[in-house]
């Protein structure tokens, strides 16, 4: 492209600090867009610098600062970590700031290029701004994040050492400093500490969290409980009308129960004749077992009630014959012969 494209792109808003998109807006810094942008504006303005070095001849000493500006920029975007640019200070790897605050650098590259293309005179002036803003472009620009693998939040630590845009992804869940880490959260080391981002829960995941939690002051408002609405449900007023219950009794088969006016058994015994209407009056009426039945005149047999009795009729005999006294009927016989069926 010609350095009249370059200046376009430094002059023409094309470097801006609203959101990156490839179609739309390419050269916006926000949304990540300042790690593919910023290196190519620093690298527009030391293409610029070098053109306004090479419109003046008489001044190869600019050129040769802008030179050197433009390599001091490239080391401050890109030098590694840890590596220090100038004594004590280190590259835009080292460093994290709000992208907005790139909107005022970049104006004043561009008013810096308007400068390079009214007055070759003041190149070395104008060199010696554009290292100036790089500088200020190196404090002000944005962390690149970088991965630094996997942590297992089970050993309750966090990553040592770590410095500002390092992240690791969970992969074992733990609690480290009183904060519960699951597998698949993101853990970023910024200015101010740790910060937990990118976490994605799975639906079972979500359902053992909210098991984990009383829901008594949840704010859980649960839609249906088994299959049903709250309605279905007897409130704690209508319960407030049932039967209340009895306290417990000893459990065992009795004849005789008592009950209250809920219909609620409060006690058992066994029943004695007392407890039966008319049963004494009954037993009255009997007679005792030790009652004796005593045989008559011509009768054998008898006793107490106690056990079943027989009394029979005994045989007798006079002078004139035999009278035979049985419970079957006879047999044969003779004139004078009495029998008594009993």
């Amino acid at each position: 492209m010609s350095i009249l494209d370059t200046l376009a792109r430094l002059t023409g808003g094309y470097y801006n600090s609203n959101a990156f998109d490839e179609e739309d807006n390419p050269g916006g810094f926000a949304a990540d867009g300042h790690q593919q942008n910023f290196p190519a504006a620093l690298a527009d303005v030391g293409d610029a610098a070098e053109y306004a070095g090479g419109a003046a001849v008489a001044t190869g000493e600019a050129l040769e600062d802008a030179q050197a500006a433009r390599d001091k920029a490239e080391a401050w975007a890109d030098a590694g970590e840890d590596v220090p640019v100038e004594e004590g200070a280190f590259s835009a790897k080292h460093q994290r700031i709000k992208t907005e605050a790139l909107k005022d650098d970049v104006q004043g590259l561009k008013e810096d290029v308007e400068g390079l293309k009214g007055d070759t005179q003041g190149l070395r002036d104008e060199a010696e701004g554009f290292r100036d803003d790089a500088e200020n472009i190196r404090d002000s620009l944005v962390n690149v994040v970088e991965l630094k693998g996997s942590f297992d939040a089970s050993t309750g630590t966090f990553p040592a050492d770590p410095t500002v845009g390092d992240y690791w992804i969970v992969t074992v869940s733990g609690t480290v400093d009183a904060v519960d880490l699951i597998q698949g959260d993101e853990i970023i080391y910024g200015p101010s500490g740790w910060i937990i981002v990118g976490r994605v829960l799975s639906a079972s995941q979500i359902l053992t969290l909210l098991l984990s939690v009383d829901g008594a002051g949840s704010g859980l408002d649960a839609d249906l409980l088994d299959g049903q609405q709250g309605s279905y449900y007897a409130t704690a007023a209508a319960l407030d009308t049932k039967v209340t219950g009895n306290g417990p009794i000893t459990g065992a088969t009795k004849t005789k129960v008592t009950y209250d006016a809920k219909g609620l058994v409060t006690a058992g015994a066994d029943a004695a004749i007392a407890d039966i209407t008319g049963l004494q009056i009954a037993l009255d009426a009997k007679a005792a077992t030790a009652t004796t039945i005593s045989a008559g005149a011509g009768l054998t047999g008898g006793g107490s009630l106690a056990a079943n009795r027989t009394l029979s009729i005994a045989t007798t005999s006079n002078g004139h014959g035999t009278r035979t006294v049985s419970t079957s009927d006879p047999s044969g016989g003779a004139n004078g012969d009495i029998w008594l069926k009993v």
